[in-house]
């Protein structure tokens, strides 16, 4: 049974641990206090990685060498802890009180 790269990388990525120490994040954010807002800028900070990680897959070929597939499994699972804290960080700025109690 054949198994891809990318299956690998999967399973490693998510037995490492992805809510470790968030790394670095883009500044994409607006101090917004409405969920709206907040899911909105959630996205475009994941619309961002995301891209990263694209391009990162793209460089990776069949023949690719194990210390270029090693560098690129170690740039994907800093963006993927990104991410996560992206979603922590905007987890923890939704309101609590409905919107109507807010008015």
């Amino acid at each position: 049974m054949k198994t891809s790269f990318v299956s690998i990388l999967a399973l490693a990525t998510s037995l490492m641990g992805v809510m470790s120490a968030p790394t670095a994040e883009v500044s994409i954010e607006k101090r917004a206090s409405d969920p709206v807002s907040l899911v909105t800028n959630l996205l475009a900070s994941v619309q961002v990685y995301t891209a990263q990680i694209n391009t990162t897959v793209a460089t990776l070929t069949p023949t690719s060498s194990p210390a270029e597939k090693k560098a690129a499994s170690d740039a994907i699972q800093k963006y993927i802890k990104s991410i996560t804290a992206a979603v922590v960080k905007t987890t923890k700025q939704v309101p609590t009180k409905p919107i109507a109690a807010r008015q």
